[in-house]
């Protein structure tokens, strides 16, 4: 009987210790990683230091952006967007995509804009798009990632503005079919969709959380807890 209860107990050992080797190395693949804070005790507060509104357009309202708490206390990005267009971007430090080719982010819609589809130009509105971003104001290229309404998952679209000066290739993730106000984390392998799109793998990026309703006029909302790039595989 000790015997065997020992041997049980070492079993038990074995099998701890293992998972705490497998849960050290998860955390440790994660190079970069931009979460949301509030101050101990409230419940909102507005958009969070070191990102700066972008993708807006002139003679369309602004998409607003706070940071506030979800049901179980955890502080997430909120956007939302009134007949409205734009999104919060930021400096990814230090990730470098042949190194960090994975992208992972913790993401729900609220409210979806009736009708949109991206792959129509006067319908095209998502409550949330994350954007990943290489070059400078002159010349961007950009692959995203977006929760859409009608459109397809799998759904992939390639697409320029301003004469070609800011070139994205966006992939629909999620649509209406997987509801609202349900939380995902999605992976993907940034590195293959920048190589994939335009033959090259950026050693420098920005990302950005996007949303817009203006081509519908309709209203969008949405969340987003978190961005990560990691080693991958």
């Amino acid at each position: 009987m000790s015997s065997a209860i020992s041997s049980i107990r070492i079993c038990t050992l074995v099998i701890v210790a293992a998972l705490l080797v497998t849960a050290t190395a998860c955390a440790a693949t994660n190079v970069w990683k931009t979460s949301f804070t509030l101050p101990e005790g409230s419940n909102a507060g507005p958009a969070p230091n070191g990102w700066a509104l972008k993708g807006t357009s002139w003679g369309i309202p602004d998409s607003t952006f706070s940071v506030v708490r979800d049901a179980d206390g955890t502080p997430v990005l909120h956007l939302v967007s009134e007949r409205a267009r734009g999104g919060l971007m930021r400096t990814a430090e230090g990730v470098d995509l042949n190194k960090a080719p994975v992208m992972r982010w913790k993401w729900r819609a609220l409210v979806l804009a009736p009708g949109a589809d991206g792959r129509i130009a006067d319908k095209a509105d998502q409550p949330i798009e994350v954007f990943v971003i290489s070059g400078g104001l002159m010349s961007q290229k950009c692959v995203s990632y977006s929760w859409q309404t009608e459109t397809p998952r799998g759904a992939s679209l390639r697409y320029s503005v301003f004469m070609g000066a800011f070139e994205d290739t966006w992939h629909c993730i999620r649509n209406k079919e997987d509801g609202t106000n349900v939380w995902y984390v999605e992976e993907r392998n940034v590195a293959k969709d920048f190589k994939d799109a335009y033959g090259f793998i950026p050693d420098e990026v920005a990302v950005m959380a996007f949303c817009k309703s203006d081509k519908t006029r309709t209203r969008t909302e949405a969340d987003l807890a978190w961005i990560a790039f990691s080693l991958g595989e």
